[in-house]
């Protein structure tokens, strides 16, 4: 599969959202895509509940996949955490509410729900359990980490189960 073609439309439609539609797709093409803008992967034997689901998240342009994609794509993917990024996400694993890691950052809880939105789509997580999975995979749990005033920190990704919306 090419990619250039998926330029080209991306060049003459910004705003469309792109969902691929294969048999299989290989991890690097998949990241490929990601990388041209592609929102949303399905296989030819998608049920008609993922059809609808992965059209309407790609409509919203959020990125959506089956979970065995995701878990490929996830898989020893680097993903680079700010200071305050990591600090966030291991508030987040000690079971802080946005309004209680607000304070704790002295930021507002808008700002915290903003961090959460870029957070989520940097890691692959679908919601604050999955993010707070993989803080505590790749922090392990440590409250020091949390507060640590290092640059930046260098994490794997390695969790990515979809999980369905209520």
């Amino acid at each position: 599969m090419e990619l250039n073609g998926i330029r080209e439309l991306q060049m003459m439609a910004r705003s469309a959202h792109i969902v691929l539609w294969a048999r299989e797709l290989s991890t690097e093409l998949a990241h490929q895509a990601v990388d041209v803008g592609v929102r949303g992967f399905l296989s030819t034997t998608a049920s008609p509940e993922h059809f609808r689901e992965c059209l309407q998240i790609a409509s919203r342009g959020e990125l959506w996949m089956e979970s065995s994609l995701t878990m490929n794509l996830l898989n020893n993917r680097p993903v680079s955490l700010s200071r305050r990024q990591s600090e966030l996400v291991g508030l987040l694993t000690q079971g802080l509410k946005n309004k209680e890691i607000a304070a704790a950052l002295g930021i507002s809880e808008g700002t915290v729900k903003a961090y959460l939105t870029t957070l989520y789509e940097k890691v692959g997580a679908r919601d604050r359990f999955e993010l707070a999975l993989f803080g505590l995979k790749n922090l392990g749990g440590r409250r020091e980490n949390a507060s640590a005033g290092g640059p930046i920190r260098s994490l794997v990704a390695r969790r990515g189960v979809r999980r369905p919306e209520a």
